[in-house]
């Protein structure tokens, strides 16, 4: 007997999240793309999702970001219908951005590094939701210290790509054209 059939007959008797069930829906005439997609939606990102945060320690009560699979996550996510990606999306950078309320300063210093590299993957164009969601979770005390730290980081990071592939930093962040489109850092920019 087939172990692969057994799984299949256990996973029908199972109960589908709701929310999953909704964002993945059954193939319509059971075309292979919608298959693939609604397994990776039901079955293996939600795996990897359970592995972005791991347990610092013994002694310590806090949880430590994997930066390689936030990282991961993010490429994942970028190559799924856009509907998908909005989606999902948000709550990857909630959580990184959760990271960051470690009081380990290894930990944050890592989840700050994970959120410039996601910034520069995800371009101007998504950069709102990244200072929103900063803007929820570092709100109050030495939060707010972190999220200017942060802020910083991720406009230099920013910089830096933008200055690596136009050659010019100065002329990349002029738009290189006559201001009649704003720059989406000038637009994000009232959420923080």
């Amino acid at each position: 007997e087939d172990p692969l059939d057994n799984d299949e007959q256990e996973e029908g008797k199972k109960e589908t999240d709701p929310a999953d069930a909704a964002a993945f829906p059954e193939p319509a005439g059971g075309a292979p793309g919608n298959t693939v997609l609604r397994t990776l939606g039901r079955r293996i990102l939600p795996a990897v999702e359970s592995l972005l945060m791991k347990d610092a320690g013994p002694k310590s009560k806090s949880r430590a970001l994997r930066a390689p699979v936030a990282l991961a996550l993010l490429g994942l996510f970028r190559r799924l219908p856009p509907a998908e990606t909005d989606a999902r999306l948000p709550g990857l950078l909630l959580k990184v951005c959760g990271a960051l309320r470690s009081r380990e300063s290894d930990h944050r210093d890592r989840a700050r590094e994970t959120l410039a590299k996601m910034a520069v993957a995800l371009g101007d164009g998504r950069l709102k939701e990244l200072l929103t969601g900063l803007g929820h979770v570092l709100r109050e005390g030495y939060m707010l210290h972190v999220r200017a730290h942060t802020l910083h980081t991720v406009a230099g990071a920013l910089w830096q790509a933008r200055s690596t592939e136009g050659g010019d930093g100065d002329a990349a962040a002029a738009g290189g054209d006559d201001g009649a489109t704003e720059p989406a850092f000038d637009t994000a920019l009232p959420t923080v």
